[in-house]
């Protein structure tokens, strides 16, 4: 990660950690509709908690990256610019909407802890 870049990362207040896999019906030619599909995600999660759906000035980094072991895509979101720091039970209900509402796969979302490197972990 470039000095300049992470320079930058780290004065954000992020609020969530987040990886995001996909099923086993999504192969990797369907790639760019992976994203697409996280950023409709990202906009279902800013609407809901902002009342706009829109992600322009919105905070957030989404990395790609494909898994060390099945080389399998998955994608580290970090999210700030939510009205309040999000609770657990916001963490499983975003889980949740990933599962069903986006047809994903694995979800993890957690509250941001500046002390577990999530910026270095994302990029």
């Amino acid at each position: 990660m470039s000095n300049a870049l992470s320079f930058h990362l780290l004065k954000v207040r992020w609020q969530l950690v987040v990886t995001l896999t996909f099923g086993a019906n999504w192969n990797a030619k369907k790639t760019r509709n992976k994203v697409d599909r996280c950023f409709s995600w990202l906009r279902a999660i800013y609407s809901h908690h902002t009342g706009c759906p829109s992600l322009d000035g919105r905070p957030f980094v989404l990395s790609e990256e494909l898994g060390e072991q099945k080389d399998r895509f998955h994608v580290h979101i970090l999210i700030a610019g939510l009205p309040c720091y999000p609770s657990k039970s916001d963490c499983f209900a975003m889980e949740h909407l990933w599962r069903e509402g986006f047809r994903g796969g694995f979800a993890k979302i957690r509250p941001y802890n500046a002390s577990l490197g999530g910026v270095r972990y994302t990029m």
